[in-house]
């Protein structure tokens, strides 16, 4: 990590949080937008649950794991995954009903892109907490 850049995750999970308030006024829980959301939150909690809050703390080593934070991170990729899994519903749905072929390969496509989605989704809700932090990690 740079040493100028400092994260500040405590803010971040409040944006997501107002974030995804706004949004589900906006959306259906099948949007991919919705899903996203819940997402992001999912990763500034996840963060959020390892990371000292001063610079005092970061200096004087690793900090435990915030259990409730890392327990809501999941409980928002959950709700990610459950999103998505909506999505997937409805385009398997506008399979079975769409005749065009050009319009049908299309839909395929796109079916099998939110089933990798998906996938990769479930996969970090089972990593254990290290692993989990090098998936997401930031580029700096």
């Amino acid at each position: 990590m740079h040493a100028n850049r400092k994260y500040r995750f405590p803010e971040a999970i409040k944006d997501c949080r107002a974030t995804l308030k706004y949004k589900k006024e906006l959306y259906t829980e099948d949007s991919e937008i919705i899903a996203e959301a819940h997402f992001k939150l999912s990763l500034a909690l996840e963060f959020a649950s390892m990371t000292s809050t001063s610079e005092d703390d970061a200096k004087a080593g690793p900090k435990t794991v915030d259990e409730n934070m890392r327990k809501e991170a999941a409980e928002e990729l959950e709700k990610a995954i459950d999103s998505t899994k909506l999505k997937l519903q409805k385009k398997e749905l506008d399979l079975a009903t769409i005749h065009a072929p050009e319009d049908n390969d299309e839909t395929r496509k796109q079916i099998t892109e939110i089933k990798e989605i998906i996938a990769d989704m479930e996969q970090r809700v089972s990593l254990p907490l290290p692993r989990i932090l090098l998936v997401n990690a930031i580029p700096v």
